[in-house]
């Protein structure tokens, strides 16, 4: 989106429909780990919407229990970080328009 048609909204309030991606993808860490949704940072998401997007959780950070840590390390879950949150990712739009 350009900012050329919004001169009054600020550049930080500019955002992409894949917010609802990164998101989701930062609340399915947070549900696995059991601890609040802004307690999962640096996410980060590759590509466009759906099929196309990637999350990255290679430099996402988690606190819990008052400590700091990479997400990766705080699931512990190989299979499912690789595959099934990936999967998940990918076809829950699907799921909710059925």
């Amino acid at each position: 989106m350009s900012s050329f048609f919004t001169p009054d909204l600020k550049p930080c309030n500019m955002t992409a429909v894949s917010r609802v991606d990164h998101n989701r993808a930062s609340t399915m860490i947070a549900r696995m780990l059991n601890i609040a949704n802004n307690k999962v940072t640096h996410m980060t998401m590759w590509g466009n919407r759906s099929q196309e997007i990637f999350p990255d959780i290679r430099h996402a950070k988690v606190e819990v229990h008052g400590r700091v840590m990479p997400a990766y390390d705080a699931v512990k879950d190989d299979f499912y970080l690789k595959y099934k949150f990936i999967e998940v990712l990918h076809t829950r739009d699907a799921e909710i328009q059925k």
